[in-house]
């Protein structure tokens, strides 16, 4: 049986993994197929007063906000928007991490150091502080809050390749790499990249659901993506002056945002246990100590 396959059999077994894949996968179904899956596709950002905060009917089967318009509708565009925004996000944080990480891992030397202090500076300060305060400065728009999430997510990757990356610089293999000539880059692409892409794919999964959530709290603030965008925090922000009595317009982006968040999460804790045999023969060796 090939790799993949034994991958696949492991993950369907494993419920927490299984159910979080399950739940990502629909929402990027939703958020790819969003035109044909909303019921007013044309009317996201139109403005219809005679229908405003209306409950849900069989009409607009999750009410109406305060401008009239499809809240379903609202919440299945809103997957694209959240969805686009956390993976220009995250594969921004990879590629300035892990070349930085591998980098400062392989070579031992003042400019490596020059690299990761730089990125203990950011870790230093919560990130949504840190993405609040160059999402200000930089104004709101979609680009901006990309590349406000971007520039402040990036060291947690560097930080998880660099440890790695030294932890395998250290095995014999490498060792014996580099005796039998290899040159560097070789050696880092070739045998260092492959042996630490298990913690950053699970990274990568956990900060996807964390992006779209720093996104959603930027966007309720105020700093995110400009409206009328369909994003779940602007819904949400607008929808507390009408709270409880209109509690169709925040519950459902609400859930939204939930939904999505445990998904990723639950798929990246799962990943951590098939892609990391470490964690996971260790976790079972507590239990039995325990009992």
């Amino acid at each position: 049986m090939k790799d993949y396959q034994v991958f696949l059999q492991k993950l369907v077994q494993d419920r927490v993994a299984f159910g979080g894949f399950l739940i990502v996968f629909i929402v990027i179904l939703v958020g790819f197929f969003a035109p044909y899956l909303a019921p007013y596709p044309g009317d996201v950002k139109a403005i219809h007063l005679s229908e405003r905060l209306q409950r849900p009917t069989l009409k607009h089967l999750l009410g109406t906000d305060d401008f009239g318009r499809d809240i379903l509708s609202r919440v299945i565009f809103g997957t694209r928007v959240s969805f686009t925004i956390a993976l220009i996000a995250v594969g921004a944080c990879l590629i300035i991490g892990i070349p930085i990480g591998l980098y400062a891992g392989f070579y031992e030397n003042w400019l490596s150091s020059v690299f990761m202090r730089i990125g203990d500076i950011f870790l230093s300060v919560p990130q949504i502080v840190l993405a609040l305060a160059f999402a200000s400065a930089l104004g709101r728009s979609m680009p901006n809050i990309i590349l406000a999430l971007s520039v402040t997510y990036w060291p947690w990757f560097s930080g998880i390749v660099f440890a790695e990356t030294r932890k395998v610089k250290k095995s014999v293999f490498i060792e014996a790499t580099v005796a039998l000539g290899a040159s560097s880059s070789r050696t880092i692409f070739r045998h260092v990249l492959p042996n630490v892409l298990s913690p950053i794919i699970i990274r990568s999964t956990v900060g996807m659901g964390y992006t779209i959530l720093t996104a959603a709290a930027l966007g309720f603030i105020g700093v995110g993506a400009p409206p009328p965008t369909p994003e779940w925090g602007i819904a949400i922000a607008d929808a507390r002056q009408y709270l409880p009595e209109a509690w169709w317009c925040a519950t459902f982006p609400g859930l939204a945002i939930f939904l999505t968040v445990m998904g990723f999460n639950m798929l990246g804790d799962g990943l951590r246990d098939l892609l990391d045999p470490r964690l996971k023969r260790g976790g079972r060796e507590e239990i039995k100590v325990g009992e």
